[in-house]
C-alpha cells in the first residue's frame, strides 16, 4: 500500500497590509515612524509589518488600492480601511479589517447599515479589535457579529525603550503631552498655571500639532499653541518622530493627558509607560484598559481640579512616582510587538488551516 506523503509545512506567510494614508508612498522607508510625526494606527501598521517579518514572512505594505486588483496572497489585512472588501477585493485566502476607529468616526458611518456591513463581516475571517471598549460599541452600532471579533491590542517596540531604574526618583517634575489638540489640549493648558503654583519647577514638554495627518491647523489649534509659547514652563514643539519623542519622555515622571476623547487604544499611553512614566489621564474609552491602576480621573462634573492634583502627586511624591514607573514597566512588556505579532501570526495559520 502507497501511503501518501505528508504535506510540507509551511513557515513562511505571504502577508499584505493596505493602510491607506496622506504619507503614501513614504510608509515604505525604513524608519519613517522614528523620524517623522505619524498617526498610532499608520505608526501600528509599520511596526506590526517589522515584527511579522522579523518572524519569518513575507510582508508587503500597499498604500495604492489599484495595486490591489489581481492581487493574491496568504493574509490580507486592511487597516481601517473596509471599504476595500466593499468593492469586492478580497485578495488573501483569509482576510481580516483591523478596526481602530470609534463606532462614530465619519471613515465607519455606513457600518451602520447591517445591509452594507453583514456582508462584508461574513466574507471575512475576523475584525481585529484594540480594546473591550471597541468591542462593546462596533457591537452595539456597527453589526458586529461577536463570533467575528478578534480582541488584539496595539504595541510598542520595547526593544527601543530604554530606562534605567535605579534612577526614576531622580527625574525633575517634568511631564508631556503627546497627542493631537483635539484630544484635551485645550484643558491642560487651563490647567497649567495651578499646576505650577504647586510646583513651581513643573515643567511641560508639549508635543502636538495637526501634522500627523498631514493636515493645516485651524484658527483655534494656532491659538492654543501660541498661548502654550506664553505660558510659563512649557516648552511647544510641535510633532515629532519617535525617537525625539522617546528622549524626552526618558526625563519625565508624567504623561499628562486630560483626554476627552474616547480612546480605541493608546500607543501614547502605552510608549509612556515603557519609558519608566506615570499615566495622568482620563478613563475615557479603552484608557482603563490600557493604563490600568494610573491615575485615571472620571471625566465628569468638576473633574479638572482632581485630575490637576493627580498630576502633582506624581511630580512631587517620589514614592507614589517610584510605585507606579516600577508597575508600568512591568506591565510594557506585555505590550511588546514580537508578542503581538506571534498571536496574530497564530490566528492566521489556525484560519488557514481550516482553508
Amino acid at each position: 500500500m502507497t501511503r501518501n506523503k505528508p504535506a510540507s509545512k509551511r513557515t513562511s506567510l505571504d502577508i499584505v497590509i493596505f493602510i491607506l494614508s496622506s504619507h503614501g508612498e513614504r510608509l515604505h522607508e525604513a524608519d519613517y515612524p522614528e523620524l517623522n510625526p505619524l498617526g498610532g494606527s499608520e505608526t501600528a501598521g509599520l511596526r506590526l509589518a517589522e515584527a511579522l517579518r522579523n518572524l519569518g514572512n513575507r510582508v508587503r505594505i500597499i498604500t495604492d488600492q489599484n495595486q490591489l486588483v489581481g492581487l493574491s496572497c496568504d493574509v490580507f489585512i486592511a487597516l481601517r480601511v473596509w471599504q476595500i472588501f466593499q468593492l469586492g477585493l478580497y485578495p488573501g485566502k483569509v482576510n481580516y479589517l483591523w478596526c481602530h476607529d470609534d463606532f462614530n468616526q465619519k471613515i465607519v458611518e455606513d457600518l451602520r447599515n447591517p445591509e452594507i456591513a453583514v456582508p462584508i463581516y461574513n466574507r471575512l475571517e475576523g475584525l481585529f479589535m484594540l480594546s473591550t471598549y471597541q468591542q462593546v460599541q462596533w457591537v452595539r452600532n456597527l453589526n458586529v457579529m461577536v463570533e467575528k471579533i478578534i480582541p488584539t491590542t496595539n504595541g510598542i517596540p520595547l526593544e527601543k525603550f530604554q530606562v534605567n531604574i535605579a534612577t526614576l526618583r531622580q527625574r525633575k517634575p517634568w511631564c508631556y503631552y503627546a497627542s493631537t489638540p483635539f484630544r484635551g489640549l485645550n484643558l491642560l493648558l487651563q490647567a497649567w498655571p495651578a499646576v505650577r503654583q504647586a510646583v513651581p519647577d513643573a515643567q511641560l514638554h508639549l508635543f502636538t500639532s495637526m501634522k500627523v495627518y498631514n493636515t493645516g491647523e485651524s484658527e483655534s489649534y494656532q491659538q492654543m499653541y501660541e498661548m502654550a509659547r506664553n505660558l510659563p514652563g512649557i516648552n511647544y514643539r510641535g510633532s515629532v518622530g519617535q525617537a525625539e519623542l522617546r528622549e524626552t519622555a526618558y526625563k519625565c515622571r508624567a504623561l499628562a493627558y486630560p483626554c476627552i476623547f474616547p480612546e480605541t487604544s493608546c500607543i501614547a499611553a502605552m510608549e509612556a509607560m515603557a519609558a519608566g512614566c506615570a499615566v495622568v489621564s482620563t478613563s475615557a474609552g479603552a484608557l482603563i484598559e490600557t493604563a490600568w491602576q494610573n491615575p485615571l480621573i472620571a471625566p465628569g462634573g468638576n473633574w479638572l481640579p482632581v485630575w490637576i492634583n493627580a498630576l502633582v502627586k506624581i511630580l512631587t511624591d517620589d514614592d507614589e512616582y517610584e510605585r507606579l514607573a516600577l508597575q508600568n514597566l512591568a506591565i510594557a512588556r506585555y505590550y511588546d510587538w514580537p508578542l503581538v505579532a506571534q498571536r496574530w501570526l497564530k490566528k492566521f495559520k489556525e484560519d488557514l488551516a481550516k482553508k
